[in-house]
């Protein structure tokens, strides 16, 4: 009778309602698919604050307006009223 439903089976809302299967199967997809996202979003999260926080820091001290004991590469901040 109806060629697309050949596979579904009648339910009490007629031909082509979902079968139990279908949504255990969409349930763990989603499961998955919020627990890489929340993954994602904490790891990247962590690590985008420390590469910004390094980048400002490397800024400053580039510009001048940090002054800085050691190299440039593992430098050791010290107040403005302090000699190098």
């Amino acid at each position: 009778m109806f060629e697309g439903n050949r596979n579904r089976t009648m339910g009490p809302m007629g031909y082509g309602h979902l079968q139990v299967g279908d949504g255990m199967e969409n349930f763990f997809i989603f499961v998955a698919y919020v627990l890489g996202t929340g993954f994602g979003y904490y790891w990247g999260k962590g690590s985008g604050r420390l590469k910004g926080i390094e980048d400002c820091v490397d800024n400053l001290i580039e510009q001048g307006y940090l002054k800085y004991r050691g190299t440039k590469r593992d430098p050791d901040l010290i107040k403005h009223d302090e000699k190098y």
